[in-house]
């Protein structure tokens, strides 16, 4: 018998030993797996770049749809409170306010949304603020209304808002 395999005392069974290599075994060679890793790098860079352009897309629509959330929210306030309600742009921040104590003093109604660090979107708009009165319609808007632009990269959208105090549908006129 071989000295390196000695019986176990108590059992009297050789110990198995994990074999280095097995005959027959079949596995991968080091030039197999760099090839498999060479090819997921190659389809992971032609991928990114549209994968990029839809993460840009979806925050743009993302921030669009805050925008005219907090458009409705500040609509629905001067409806609700019967008093006049703002959407106060401040650079790339929007925040709805309210005039609850009929002063013409605006209480905010909830924080500042900051468009730039919560989507990466900058805002530009035709006014800075948009007043709505107790019956919901934009009391401070030009009968053409106002129009908010959206830019995210190298893609735009924009929010037209009619002096009846609604979100148009399609597009700015």
């Amino acid at each position: 018998m071989n000295s390196r395999c000695t019986r176990h005392a108590s059992t009297g069974d050789v110990p198995l030993r994990p074999a280095l290599v097995v005959a027959g075994a079949r596995g991968f060679t080091v030039v197999e797996i760099l090839i498999v890793v060479v090819l997921l790098g190659l389809l992971s860079a032609m991928a990114y770049p549209r994968t990029s352009g839809m993460r840009n897309s979806a925050g743009l629509r993302a921030a669009r749809v805050q925008f005219a959330a907090s458009l409705a929210t500040a609509r629905a306030a001067a409806v609700r409170w019967g008093r006049p309600a703002q959407l106060k742009r401040s650079g790339n921040s929007i925040q709805v306010r309210v005039d609850t104590g009929g002063t013409g003093a605006f209480v905010p109604l909830a924080g500042a949304v900051a468009l730039d660090s919560q989507f990466s979107v900058t805002l530009s708009a035709t006014v800075d603020s948009v007043v709505f009165g107790p019956r919901g319609l934009a009391t401070n808007l030009s009968s053409s209304g106002a129009q908010f632009a959206l830019v995210r990269g190298s893609l735009q959208d924009s929010v037209c808002l009619t002096r009846l105090g609604e979100v148009a549908p399609v597009g700015c006129r």
